[in-house]
């Protein structure tokens, strides 16, 4: 009932409450240390203890000893000119032979039933922390790049859409209305594919969203008959395509040869903050 009406209770708790909960901290603080210290002194115990061990089997043996072959008979059996390494005390007298180093290692690696010291499973988390720290920022970078050459990918393919598109209509056209020399901005024509008098656009970055973003084919029609526009080339895998800077050279000026479209197309990102790819295209009028 207690522990129910604590947990349901809206008040505080009171200076004492608090103090006690900060001694008990304390106390569960002191006792973990207390029992880090206690681990850290049995593990260098228990180093000496085992230091200890090897340099008594060190004492036991010669500093140099002998290698060449035994012959090794087992349940009757025999296994001659098998290669070893014997070893005897001062006294020249037999105390144990080992088949191969490496063996030898191996096997002793395998068979030790002692465990690891506290600095050696400190350093093997050291170890592999640094390297969890590597494969995480490795995994990073390729994924970054990874994105990057995608959204880049995507941007050439988009880009070259559009180019074949707008291309298509501006070469087709049937005529160009107007009589500048250089018409610019939106420049009315009639489409080959839709047999109406259109003009091909982008909307304002500032007046348009990701949805309705893209390059249009605006037609020129009254409240009766209203045609509406079209999208040609609408936005994908959060990229913008963005048509601007159209002209078309009823006259010959410069390099640019009478009837000549010359117009820009780039591919944005979502957002409009990035630039990815982008071209500027003269299309010849058949016809013209």
């Amino acid at each position: 009932m207690k522990l129910t009406y604590k947990l349901k209770e809206k008040r505080g708790d009171t200076l004492v409450e608090a103090l006690t909960a900060i001694l008990i901290a304390a106390l569960g603080a002191t006792l973990l240390a207390t029992m880090v210290t206690v681990s850290v002194n049995a593990a260098a115990t228990n180093k000496a203890a085992s230091d200890a061990t090897y340099r008594a089997e060190n004492s036991m043996v010669r500093d140099d000893f002998a290698s060449g072959t035994i012959n090794l008979t087992v349940e009757g059996k025999s296994y001659p000119g098998i290669k070893a390494i014997t070893f005897t005390d001062a006294n020249g007298m037999f105390l144990r032979y080992e088949l191969s180093p490496v063996r030898t290692s191996v096997v002793r690696c395998l068979r030790d039933q002692r465990g690891f010291m506290l600095a050696e499973q400190l350093v093997s988390i050291i170890f592999i922390g640094l390297l969890c720290i590597v494969v995480t920022a490795g995994l990073g970078a390729a994924m970054s790049a990874y994105r990057s050459i995608t959204e880049q990918t995507h941007a050439e393919m988009l880009l070259a859409d559009a180019v074949e598109r707008v291309s298509d209509e501006f070469a087709y056209a049937l005529s160009v209305e107007g009589d500048q020399a250089i018409e610019e901005g939106e420049v009315l024509f009639v489409s080959a594919t839709q047999h109406l008098e259109a003009a091909i656009l982008s909307p304002e970055e500032e007046e348009s969203s990701y949805d309705n973003a893209g390059i249009y084919m605006t037609f020129e029609s009254d409240d009766a008959h209203p045609v509406y526009p079209i999208k040609i080339v609408p936005p994908r895998s959060n990229l913008i395509p963005v048509l601007d800077d159209v002209k078309y050279y009823r006259t010959s000026a410069g390099n640019m040869a009478a009837g000549t479209w010359l117009f820009r197309i780039s591919i944005k990102s979502g957002d409009y903050s990035r630039t990815l790819a982008e071209t500027t295209m003269t299309v010849k009028r058949i016809g013209s």
